[in-house]
C-alpha cells in the first residue's frame, strides 16, 4: 500500500514537473497582419495547428499569442484571402503577416459613414461604395467628373451653366438647401469641391437613404457623399510616384442639337409672323427694342427703301448661313487638361506617412477659359504604443479660374427671342462684326453721332475683352487621437480646422457692352444742351471677397465586441460641435483704369431716367457685407447587431442642435432616428444558389431624416 502511495507521489511530481517545464518556455508572439497592399487587417483567425492557443486580431490588425513549448507554426485566416502558414521566429521579434487577397466579395467591401467603417454585407442601410479603382477610371481634374456615370443613384444636372447641381435620389427638398452634404475625412467640408484632388482619394461612398444617413442628422436629408483620401500604412516600405497626364478632349458638336431651328426655317417663320402684322408694335415703341436683320429687311421692303428683288436676294444669302459655324469657329476649342502628381507613402513599426503634391492646367473646351490648380496634402499617423493613434494632416489647394466665355448660351439679340440663326460673329476675313441686341439698329447707328458711346454689340469682341477670375486658397488642419482600452473597446477625438478664402474680380473696360451701355442709358442732357455722363466713363471693376472659416470637434466611444461566432456588437455614441463663420465684402467702382487706378465719384441716390426705355433708376451700387455664424452641437449614437453572422438588427438616433435665426427655442434641436433589421440569406445552409447568388439580404428599414435650411 505504501508502495502504491509513493508511486502515485512520484508519478504525480514528475507531472507537476513536466507542466511546470512546459509553462515556463511558453513563448509569447505578437505581429501584425496585413492585406497584399499594406492595410491592416482586422479579425484574422490565428492558431496553431492543434488549436491549443489562438487569436483574433484588433482593429490595428495587431495579435498576441503565447506557443506552447516547441511549438512555431501558426496557421492564418480570413474571409476572402488565402489560408497561409507561418513560423513564429525563436528570437521573440515582431511577425508581419502579408495575406493575399482571394476574392473580391461583396462581404469584404468595407464603407465609411464618417464615424465608422462598416463591413457591406454587415449593413441594412443602403450604401454605394467606390473604391480607388473606380475613381481612376477617368482621368480628370475636379472630383465630380469622376462621379459621373458610376452609380445611377447620384444624379448630375447640367442644364445651367457652371459646375452640375448633384442629387441623390432625386430631389428631395423645396426651400432647403438642394445639394448632398459632402464629407471629407470624417467632417462635413464646407469648401468648393474643385479644390480637392482626385488623386489624393482612396474612396467614396455615397449613403443613400435615412437608415445609411441618418447619423449626420439634419444635414443628410438630401444624402450624403463620403470621401476618404489616401493615407500612409505601417510597416511599408517607402514609395514614390510621379504621374504626367496631358488629356485632350474634342471640342462639342455645336450641329448636334435637334431643337435648334435653322435658318431657312426661322425666316419663314418670321415672314409669316410679318404678314400678320406681328412686329407692327415694335416700329411704334419709343423703347426702341430690338429686330431681327430679316424683320428689319421686310420693313424696308414695305416702305419701298428697297426693291423685291434686292429684298428676296438678300433673304436668300440668310438663309445660307448658320451661326453655329461661327460658334464652333470661334467660341469653342479642344480642350487640354495638364496634370501633374507626385506622391510619397510609407511608414516603419509606429509611424506611417502620405505626403503629395500637384499641379493642374486645364484649358476647357471653351476659349479663354481655364484653370490652375496647386494642391499639398500631408498626413502622419504615430503609434506610441501600441493602444494610442496619434494622426495628424494638412490639405492646402489654391487655384485661379478664368471664366471668360459664357458659351452660345450667353449671346442673346435681348428681343423676344433668342440671337437668330442667320447671325454672323465675323466676316470672311475674320473681323468681328456687330449683332442686334437690347436697340434696333437705327437706333445704335445714330448713338455715336449724338455724342454717346458706341452702342453695337461685338460678341467677338467681348469675348477678348471679358476679364472675370476667381482665386480661391482653402486650408484644412485635422487631428485625431485613438486609444484602444481593450481590444473591443476605444475612445477617440478628433478636430479639424478649415479656412477658405476667394476673390472674385469682374473688371469690365470701357470697350465691354455692358460698360457702354450703362454709360449711355444714364447719359441726359441739360438745360445749356450739354450732354452729362452720371455714370462716369471708364470701366467698372467689381470685387467681392468671402472668408469662410470652421472649427469641428468630436468626442466618441466604439465598442466593437465578438462572443465567438454566434454574436457581434457594434456600438458607437458621441458628441460633436461645429462652428462656421462667414464673413463677406463685395464693392464696385465706376470709372476705373487698370492701368491708372484711378476711379470716380457717383451719385447713388439719384433716379435718372433712362434712354430710351423712359424708365427710372438709381445708379446700381454693388457694396455689401456679409458676416453669418453657425453653431451647431450634436448627440449621436448608433448599434448593429448580428446573430450568426446571419440576422441582423441596427438602430441609430441623433439630436441636432443649432442657433437657427428666427426660431423658437425648443424648436432649435431636432430628434432623428433609423432602425432596421435583416436577414442574410444566402448564409443559411439550405440556401442552393451559392453559386448564381453568392449574397442575398432580406432587409428592412425605416428611418425619419431632416434638412436645416
Amino acid at each position: 500500500m505504501m508502495q502504491k502511495k509513493l508511486r502515485y507521489l512520484f508519478m504525480l511530481a514528475i507531472g507537476i514537473g513536466i507542466s511546470t517545464q512546459s509553462f515556463a518556455q511558453l513563448k509569447q508572439v505578437r505581429g501584425t497582419v496585413f492585406s497584399s497592399d499594406g492595410n491592416a487587417i482586422p479579425g484574422v483567425f490565428i492558431t496553431t495547428p492543434d488549436y491549443s492557443a489562438s487569436a483574433v486580431t484588433d482593429s490595428l490588425g495587431h495579435f498576441e499569442l503565447a506557443l506552447p513549448a516547441g511549438e512555431s507554426a501558426l496557421h492564418v485566416s480570413h474571409v476572402g484571402y488565402f489560408r497561409q502558414t507561418v513560423y513564429a521566429p525563436d528570437d521573440g521579434s515582431p511577425l508581419n503577416i502579408y495575406l493575399e487577397q482571394e476574392v473580391v466579395s461583396i462581404g469584404e467591401v468595407v464603407v465609411s459613414t464618417g464615424y465608422q467603417t462598416l463591413s457591406k454585407d454587415k449593413t441594412l442601410g443602403s450604401y454605394t461604395h467606390i473604391d480607388n479603382r473606380l475613381v481612376n477610371r477617368a482621368v480628370s481634374t475636379d472630383v465630380l467628373s469622376r462621379l459621373e456615370n458610376i452609380t445611377p443613384a447620384l444624379l448630375f444636372d447640367r442644364r445651367f451653366d457652371g459646375s452640375p447641381s448633384l442629387s441623390i435620389r432625386g430631389q428631395s427638398t423645396i426651400q432647403s438647401e438642394e445639394s448632398p452634404l459632402v464629407i471629407v475625412d470624417n467632417f462635413p467640408y464646407e469648401g468648393d469641391l474643385d479644390n480637392l484632388n482626385p488623386n489624393d482619394i482612396e474612396s467614396i461612398t455615397i449613403l443613400k437613404d435615412a437608415a445609411a444617413a441618418s447619423i449626420w442628422g439634419v444635414r443628410a436629408g438630401n444624402g450624403v457623399i463620403v470621401i476618404t483620401t489616401k493615407k500612409g500604412r505601417l510597416e511599408q516600405p517607402m514609395t514614390i510616384q510621379i504621374n504626367n497626364s496631358v488629356t485632350i478632349g474634342r471640342k462639342p458638336d455645336v450641329f448636334d442639337n435637334p431643337q435648334f431651328l435653322n435658318a431657312s426655317d426661322f425666316i419663314d417663320v418670321e415672314q409669316s409672323l410679318f404678314d400678320q402684322n406681328y412686329y407692327t408694335w415694335m416700329e411704334d415703341y419709343s423703347a426702341q427694342p430690338a429686330m431681327s436683320p430679316v424683320v428689319e429687311l421686310l420693313i424696308a421692303r414695305r416702305d419701298g427703301q428697297i426693291s423685291e428683288t434686292e429684298a428676296q436676294a438678300q433673304l436668300d444669302r440668310y438663309r445660307q448661313l448658320d451661326v453655329r459655324r461661327d460658334f464652333s469657329k470661334y467660341l469653342y476649342q479642344n480642350s487640354v487638361n495638364r496634370q501633374h502628381s507626385f506622391t510619397m507613402k510609407g511608414g516603419g513599426s509606429a509611424v506611417s506617412y502620405y505626403l503629395s503634391g500637384g499641379l493642374d492646367q486645364n484649358q476647357e473646351n471653351l476659349v479663354r477659359n481655364e484653370l490652375d490648380r496647386i494642391t499639398v496634402n500631408s498626413m502622419l499617423t504615430y503609434h506610441p504604443t501600441a493602444s494610442l493613434e496619434i494622426s495628424s494632416g494638412i490639405q492646402y489647394a489654391h487655384s485661379r479660374q478664368a471664366q471668360n466665355n459664357g458659351g452660345s448660351a450667353s449671346i442673346t439679340s435681348g428681343g423676344t427671342y433668342g440671337l437668330y440663326p442667320y447671325a454672323r460673329l465675323a466676316d470672311d476675313n475674320g473681323n468681328p462684326l456687330a449683332v442686334v441686341r437690347d436697340f434696333n439698329t437705327a437706333f445704335v447707328s445714330q448713338a455715336q453721332a449724338n455724342g454717346l458711346l458706341d452702342w453695337s454689340y461685338v460678341p467677338l469682341q467681348e469675348l477678348q475683352n471679358k476679364d472675370y477670375t476667381i482665386q480661391t486658397d482653402d486650408i484644412r488642419i485635422n487631428t485625431a487621437v485613438n486609444y484602444r482600452l481593450t481590444s473591443w473597446l476605444n475612445v477617440e477625438g478628433r478636430y479639424q480646422y478649415e479656412n477658405q478664402d476667394r476673390h472674385i474680380r469682374d473688371f469690365q473696360s470701357q470697350e465691354m457692352y455692358y460698360t457702354r451701355n450703362m454709360i449711355n442709358q444714364y447719359a441726359y442732357t441739360d438745360g445749356d444742351g450739354s450732354l452729362l455722363f452720371p455714370v462716369p466713363q471708364g470701366g467698372i471693376l467689381d470685387n467681392s471677397y468671402l472668408s469662410l472659416v470652421s472649427h469641428s470637434g468630436r468626442a466618441q466611444l466604439n465598442v466593437d465586441k465578438n462572443w465567438g461566432e454566434r454574436h457581434r456588437l457594434s456600438v458607437l455614441a458621441g458628441t460633436e460641435v461645429r462652428q462656421t463663420r462667414t464673413t463677406g465684402l463685395s464693392d464696385r467702382v465706376y470709372g476705373y483704369s487698370d492701368e491708372l487706378l484711378t476711379t470716380s465719384r457717383v451719385d447713388y441716390t439719384t433716379s435718372y431716367l433712362l434712354s430710351p426705355t423712359g424708365s427710372t433708376s438709381t445708379i446700381p451700387d454693388r457694396s455689401s457685407l456679409t458676416y453669418l455664424t453657425d453653431r451647431n452641437r450634436s448627440y449621436y449614437g448608433n448599434l448593429s447587431y448580428t446573430l450568426q453572422g446571419r440576422y441582423m438588427l441596427t438602430a441609430s438616433a441623433r439630436k441636432d442642435e443649432s442657433n437657427l435665426f428666427g426660431v423658437d427655442a425648443n424648436n432649435k434641436g431636432v430628434p432623428l432616428w433609423s432602425a432596421g433589421v435583416g436577414w442574410q440569406i444566402s448564409s443559411e445552409e439550405f440556401f442552393p444558389l451559392h453559386d448564381l447568388l453568392p449574397v442575398l439580404k432580406l432587409r428592412s428599414t425605416y428611418g425619419y431624416s431632416g434638412n436645416v435650411n
